[in-house]
Formats: structure tokens, C-alpha cells, sequence
């Protein structure tokens, strides 16, 4: 094919711009679709509360040495 052919010293070539410009349309549309998914993010409203320790005294088992007979 004419695309393959080797080109020699000072011959002119054809640039292909229109398919050119179609492949740079297609990639911005691939990046444009990349950047903006079609389906909705889901969205959590509610706040977390972040703070997961409790200070608390425990209050003393009772043995298990009285609880056997």
C-alpha cells in the first residue's frame, strides 16, 4: 500500500489530516468519558461520628471461685 512505501529524499507525501483530526476526536472523547462516568456517584449524606472510644469503668467481675461448690 501507498501508506507502507518507502518515502525517498525531497518526495513529496500526503498527511492525512481528516482522519488525523478524527483520531484526536476520538481520543478527547475517551478522556472526556473517563473523566465523567455516565452513572451517578453514590452520595453519603450523613456525617461520621469519628470519635470510637468510650471511657467507661468497668466494674469488677465476681470471682468464679465462690460461684462453685
Amino acid at each position: 500500500s501507498a501508506a507502507h512505501a518507502p518515502i525517498q529524499p525531497g518526495e513529496r507525501y500526503h498527511f492525512d489530516y481528516p482522519r488525523l483530526l478524527a483520531d484526536l476526536a476520538r481520543v478527547r472523547a475517551g478522556i472526556q468519558a473517563h473523566l465523567t462516568p455516565s452513572r451517578a456517584q453514590p452520595r453519603d449524606l450523613a456525617e461520621l461520628a469519628g470519635d470510637y472510644r468510650t471511657e467507661r469503668t468497668i466494674a469488677p467481675s465476681p470471682t468464679t471461685a465462690e460461684a462453685k461448690p
